[in-house]
């Protein structure tokens, strides 16, 4: 084992002889930090995406058809609402519209899937449960 241990050691030694620590330090963090970025660029879909859990009914319209004909917003309009929450911050999910249980459906019959979930105002006056001028909702696209 020693005799391993003697070689081993030479070997190292003889290795870091010939290369020198700064470019090995550079070469290692250079590269440590190129695979960090490109996993940043990538989604976390098990956070960043509209869930099946959400779709209390498939339907198959091609689009989202909001309470009140409108959207919360215009990412909600546009299916870039954060994937975090069903609707944008200062709303709540409302039942109102016929999805009593998740206050969301799912489409299947366009070009994409899509999680369409109705809001109404978070605020205590307003209860999700009927309806109000201010429904609003918004879309959310899987990803592929």
């Amino acid at each position: 084992m020693r005799k391993f241990d003697y070689i081993f050691k030479r070997f190292c030694e003889s290795l870091a002889r010939k290369v020198r620590k700064n470019d090995f330090i550079q070469l290692l963090s250079e590269g440590s930090f190129h695979s960090v970025l490109k996993w940043a660029g990538q989604p976390i879909k098990a956070l960043a995406y509209a869930s099946d859990s959400w779709c209390q009914t498939e339907l198959y319209y091609g689009d989202c058809l909001p309470p009140n004909g409108q959207y919360c917003n215009s990412d909600c309009e546009s299916g870039l609402h954060s994937f975090l929450t069903r609707c944008p911050a200062g709303m709540q999910v409302s039942y109102a519209w016929g999805y009593m249980g998740t206050g969301c459906w799912c489409d299947s019959g366009g070009s994409s899937r899509l999680a369409c979930c109705d809001c109404t105002l978070d605020q205590p006056d307003f209860n999700p449960y009927e309806r109000n001028a201010g429904d609003c909702g918004c879309l959310h696209r899987f990803v592929s």
